[in-house]
């Protein structure tokens, strides 16, 4: 991919206002041209590239309609946990690896480092802990509860979080955690 190339794609992604026509458009390019995609992937590991939340609602555009071309990527989008900071990208980023967590093929592409399963375990309970949009959150909590039975305690430490911050959180954050608490419950029995 030319210099050219890349800030006009910058400028692209700048510009995009998160409507779902312009989301789409920029979706649509990194699925019909590969070399866009990997440069888009690679600028959520530069902590200084702008606008990667503007670029993280194209990304999970991508996801949602072509998950397949994210295999082999997945280290890259665990690694951008550790590197993204703004809570807008974080929310579609756990997006992905939350929804990745779930399909067989992803989570043997994430079990073949073990390092990664424990990076997402520390980041989930991290960015469900902290101070972090209720979006952030839930997704965090979907993501621990996909990999709860990587480790013992995860599920245990998952119910008394969800069960000291449930009274204090909005209807979005309880109705999720109501649906994980049940399934816990449901496995405890």
């Amino acid at each position: 991919m030319t210099s050219e190339a890349k800030r006009l794609f910058n400028r692209e992604i700048a510009q995009c206002s998160g409507r779902l026509i312009e989301r789409q458009q920029i979706a649509n390019l990194l699925i019909e041209q590969r070399e866009y995609f990997e440069y888009a992937l690679s600028l959520f590991l530069d902590e200084h590239a702008p606008d990667t939340h503007r670029l993280s609602w194209c990304i999970d555009l991508v996801y949602q309609q072509q998950p397949l071309l994210f295999k082999g990527h997945t280290p890259k989008l665990i690694k951008a946990l550790d590197i993204q900071t703004k809570d807008s990208a974080l929310r579609c980023i756990l997006k992905t690896v939350s929804h990745m967590s779930q399909t067989a093929d992803f989570r043997k592409e994430i079990s073949q480092y073990p390092k990664q399963i424990q990076s997402l375990i520390e980041k989930g309970f991290e960015y469900l802990t902290e101070n972090h949009e209720v979006a952030v959150q839930v997704h965090a909590m979907e993501l621990l509860f996909h990999w709860r039975s990587e480790e013992p305690w995860i599920s245990k430490a998952l119910t008394d979080i969800i069960d000291a911050q449930y009274s204090q959180k909005s209807a979005a954050f309880r109705a999720r955690s109501k649906r994980i608490m049940k399934q816990l419950e449901k496995e405890k029995s």
